[in-house]
């Protein structure tokens, strides 16, 4: 058994270096701890970071929908200690029943073996394997355990890195937000999306009515902080679902999926009164922002829809500052 787990961390290790995703490399290593030590299922659990529940991401012979509904909190027993205190972790279905239950997932078992996974020293989850029959947890068979749990740690902390960098190439480092081109792409399959579904999709364009003169005053800096702290505002105001995007020099574009556009005049009330009431910068500014906003009517066209939005915001500009206009 000893050189099985020897060839398949060489094999994990093979997979990591030519990675595609996170998914296909932790799910070949789940797969092959059938075969090397005859595990009946085994799971990767990670913490959902906007949730704070546990989330089955990876499965070996667990079905779809219970991976689906597995949704728990850190708990008190084995996954409590496997995530604050414990790096690796027994449990027998002859140990207490809240400990053999809090490890328990589609079915019965007699022996498990949970893991802890980490990064940069912090828990972000658990493998956990199961088996049918009493099987002793060999030392070499321990430190196997924990050199997969670390390949598939050193997986989703190089897919997450390249998230990181690919998002750093996407976003405007002045300001925080999505390129215009990357905004545009992300509008065309939210326009896709609601197309399928009939659901609402809302737009917004604003623009700053006093950056040129900030930039003028102040200078090109100060505009900049500006601007970066005005998106900074609007991006606490909408969902995490809403794209913010930049369009042009002091202008700034929003989609709301699934919003119309009396619910996206709402949202943008509420931040205009923010606006309307801070100053900005170390300058203490106040500014203000003309808006437009529009809503995609049925089988509109994308362009058309652009081109409507920016028309009202041309209006919402030459009627005065601080204004916000609907589409009709």
């Amino acid at each position: 058994m000893q050189t099985k787990m020897f060839k398949n961390l060489c094999n994990s290790i093979n997979e990591l270096n030519q990675q595609v995703s996170s998914v296909h490399t932790v799910h070949q290593i789940l797969f092959s701890l059938k075969d090397v030590l005859g595990v009946s299922s085994a799971a990767l659990v990670l913490k959902n970071p906007q949730s704070g529940y546990l989330e089955i991401n990876n499965r070996y012979n667990l079905s779809a929908h219970y991976t689906h509904s597995y949704k728990r909190a850190t708990g008190k027993a084995a996954v409590g200690k496997i995530l604050l205190t414990d790096s690796f972790l027994i449990v027998k279905n002859t140990d207490p029943q809240d400990v053999y239950n809090d490890v328990r997932m589609e079915t019965d078992y007699t022996v498990a073996a949970l893991i802890r996974l980490e990064t940069e020293d912090r828990p972000m989850g658990f493998i956990a394997v199961f088996f049918d029959s009493e099987v002793e947890i060999t030392a070499h068979m321990k430190d196997y355990l924990i050199a997969i749990a670390n390949i598939c740690s050193e997986s989703l902390r190089k897919e997450r890195i390249l998230s990181h960098l690919n998002e750093l190439r996407r976003v405007d480092p002045k300001c925080g937000l999505l390129y215009y081109h990357f905004f545009y792409n992300r509008l065309i399959d939210e326009y896709n999306k609601t197309q399928r579904t009939k659901t609402s999709l809302s737009i917004c364009m604003m623009d700053m009515d006093n950056f040129k003169e900030a930039t003028s005053i102040y200078g090109p800096d100060t505009a900049d902080e500006l601007y970066r702290e005005i998106a900074d505002e609007l991006r606490a105001s909408v969902r995490g679902i809403d794209i913010l995007g930049r369009y042009g020099t002091d202008e700034i574009i929003l989609y709301m999926p699934g919003t119309s556009v009396e619910n996206a005049h709402t949202v943008i009330n509420r931040f205009v009164e923010k606006i309307n009431s801070n100053r900005y910068t170390d300058k203490q500014l106040q500014t203000t922002l003309s808006i437009g906003i529009a809503q995609l009517k049925a089988n509109e066209k994308l362009e058309d829809l652009l081109s409507r939005t920016k028309a009202t915001l041309y209006s919402a500009k030459v009627t005065g500052k601080g204004i916000v206009k609907i589409s009709d």
